[in-house]
């Protein structure tokens, strides 16, 4: 069913301080902490707080609050998980994204909800994401099984929009058939997947991981750029236009 913007929330909405933005981003990294521990009840998990943190991101990327954008560039987790600082930023990169492409407030919430869960099956392969080595052929194919595993946990969260499944399990699919897990092409390919994964891989380049230091914003996108293939084109002009070669906050 479609998901609409509470009129509560929208009523006299305005673009939130800088100190109240930091409360709405720590809220929600709090929330992913809940979600990504160890031993989750799945079935217990509350929709109505991921909606309503969702909704409140959207609102204020809507408004044009760049402290958002900010956030999602600088911050990162301190500790061995670092799925929680990933899966907000990657929410708010999606975001982004969507309303470059004119997306209504009803597309982008559950646009945002499943960049919020994209990674809901990755801590179990947490052990292998931390290495610092390169992975070999059998752990690279082992976790390459976190979409499959993350949209089975999402089968289970009791009235959860179910195009998050087909978006989580769809996440790593690329444009011209190099992803996985089922090696999908083009239109085969779920709209907001192909979204969550130009999100997916900006946020995780442009952040630092146990077997490679952070590039800045536009060593990242020369990245994306040498595989141009994977993605659409209007989505990475989106992603410059929108977030830019320089950001606020970079160094030049």
């Amino acid at each position: 069913s479609e998901i609409r913007i509470s009129p509560v929330v929208m009523k006299g909405a305005k673009v939130a301080s800088s100190e109240e933005t930091e409360k709405l981003y720590e809220e929600t990294l709090s929330l992913m902490r809940e979600i990504l521990k160890e031993k989750v009840d799945y079935e217990t998990i509350d929709t109505k707080r991921i909606t309503a943190q969702v909704e409140r991101i959207v609102e204020q990327l809507n408004l044009g609050n760049g402290k958002m954008l900010t956030l999602a560039l600088i911050k990162d987790s301190k500790d061995e998980n670092y799925l929680f600082c990933h899966s907000v930023n990657v929410c708010i990169f999606s975001i982004t994204i969507g309303l470059g492409l004119g997306y209504e407030k009803s597309k982008l919430m559950e646009l945002g909800i499943s960049a919020l869960l994209h990674d809901i099956g990755m801590p179990d392969y947490l052990y292998l994401s931390n290495h610092s080595r390169k992975l070999t052929a059998r752990e690279y194919n082992e976790i390459k099984n976190h979409p499959i595993k993350g949209s089975e946990i999402l089968e289970k969260i009791k009235n959860l929009n179910k195009v998050a499944i087909c978006v989580v399990h769809q996440q790593h699919e690329r444009r011209d058939g190099s992803g996985y897990p089922r090696g999908l092409k083009e239109g085969s390919i779920h709209e907001y997947a192909r979204i969550l994964g130009l999100a997916d891989m900006y946020e995780a380049l442009v952040h630092y991981r146990a077997y490679r230091n952070e590039f800045l914003p536009l060593e990242a996108m020369k990245q994306i750029l040498t595989n141009k293939n994977a993605f659409e084109y209007k989505l990475i002009k989106i992603l410059i236009e929108k977030i830019g070669i320089f950001p606020e906050g970079s160094f030049v």
